[in-house]
C-alpha cells in the first residue's frame, strides 16, 4: 500500500489502537453499523476535492438512478423551483441546488433514511443540518477555497453517534434523545460510558468506509479547542456550537453567550452572530422541508 491509502491505512491503525478493547470489539462485531453504499462515497470523494464541478458531482450520481431521481425531486421542490421549467437533468438538478445542498440530498437520501426512527436519531440531524450549514457559511467569509470540505466535515462530525446507537441502543438512546443535555455534557458521558467520544468512534468509521484522511481527521478533530490558527477547523468547531446553540431550550440566551465568546476568537473579520441567525433563519426551514428532514425551530420561533 502506498501514497494516501497507506497514510489512511496507518491513521485507522491509530484510531483503533485509541478505541478501548471492549468499545472496539463490540463496533467491529456490530452488523447494524451505519454504511454508504459506492455511489455515496464516490460523492464523498468529490466533495474532499477543492476544485470539484457540478458536473463532477452529476457525473458521479447519474450512475444511481435512484438517488438521481431524488436529486432531481429535491431540486424541483417549491423551495428550489427558481423556474418555470423543472431540471430535466442531473446537471441541471446540481445547478439548481448548488454543491452543499448537493451532498445533503445525497447523504440525508442514504443515511438518513437508515436512521431516522428515534428521537436521538432525529435530533441528529437536526444539529448535523444546522452545522453544516453554520459552517458553510463562516467558511465562506473565511476560507472560501475550502468551504466544501468544511461543508462535508460539518455534516459528518457526528457521525460516531449513529455507530454508537446501533452498537448500544439502549444507553445512545438514553444519551443522545435528551434535548436538555449539551454537546460537552454528552462526551464527557461518552467518556464514562464507552472510554472514548464520538469524534474518535466517527472518525475510525469514516476510515473504515474507505474516505480520505483529510475528512477524517477533520472529524476527529471537530470537538477541539476554539484557538487554532487553522480557519477551516475553526469554522467545524464553531458550527457545533452554533447548532448547539439553535437547538437548546433557550436559543435566545445561549447564543447571546456564544456572542460574548465569539468575541475573543481571532477571526479575520468579526463574527456576526445577528447576520448568521438571519441566514440560518432563511436556509434551514426549506431545506429541511425539502430534504424531509424534521425541523428544528430554534431560533425561528425564539429569537
Amino acid at each position: 500500500m502506498t501514497g494516501s491509502a497507506a497514510i489512511s491505512d496507518a491513521f485507522y491503525h491509530e484510531l483503533a489502537s485509541q478505541l478501548p478493547p471492549t468499545l472496539g470489539s463490540t463496533l467491529q462485531k456490530c452488523q447494524g453499523l451505519p454504511s454508504l453504499p459506492a455511489v455515496a462515497m464516490r460523492v464523498l470523494e468529490v466533495a474532499s476535492t477543492a476544485e470539484a464541478t457540478l458536473t463532477d458531482y452529476a457525473t458521479t450520481i447519474e450512475h444511481d438512478p435512484a438517488l438521481t431521481a431524488r436529486v432531481l425531486s429535491v431540486a424541483n421542490s417549491v423551495h428550489y423551483l427558481r423556474a418555470s421549467q423543472p431540471p430535466l437533468t442531473c446537471f441541471e438538478a446540481t445547478q439548481r441546488l448548488g454543491t452543499d445542498a448537493t451532498l445533503a440530498t445525497v447523504l440525508s437520501f442514504k443515511l438518513f433514511e437508515q436512521h431516522n426512527g428515534t428521537p436521538s436519531q432525529r435530533l441528529y440531524w437536526q444539529r448535523a443540518f444546522t452545522a453544516a450549514v453554520t459552517a458553510s457559511y463562516f467558511a465562506q467569509q473565511h476560507c472560501p477555497e475550502q468551504a466544501g470540505c468544511v461543508f462535508t466535515a460539518a455534516l459528518l462530525q457526528d457521525i460516531g453517534m449513529l455507530a454508537l446507537q446501533k452498537a448500544f441502543p439502549v444507553d445512545a438512546e438514553h444519551l443522545y434523545g435528551n434535548e436538555g443535555v449539551s454537546h460537552q455534557q454528552v462526551t464527557q458521558a461518552e467518556q464514562r460510558l464507552f472510554g472514548c467520544d464520538h469524534a474518535l468512534v466517527g472518525a475510525w468509521l469514516l476510515l473504515k468506509w474507505g474516505v480520505h484522511e483529510t475528512l477524517a481527521r477533520s472529524v476527529y478533530e471537530s470537538h477541539g479547542p476554539l484557538d487554532t490558527d487553522n480557519l477551516a477547523d475553526l469554522c467545524i468547531r464553531l458550527s457545533g456550537l452554533v447548532a448547539d446553540a439553535w437547538l437548546s431550550p433557550d436559543p435566545s440566551q445561549a447564543l447571546a453567550l456564544l456572542m460574548r465568546q465569539s468575541n475573543l476568537m481571532k477571526l479575520p473579520e468579526p463574527l456576526a452572530l445577528d447576520t448568521l441567525l438571519t441566514y440560518l433563519q432563511q436556509t434551514l426551514p426549506p431545506l429541511s422541508q425539502s430534504l424531509g428532514i424534521p425541523l428544528a425551530l430554534g431560533c425561528v420561533n425564539n429569537c
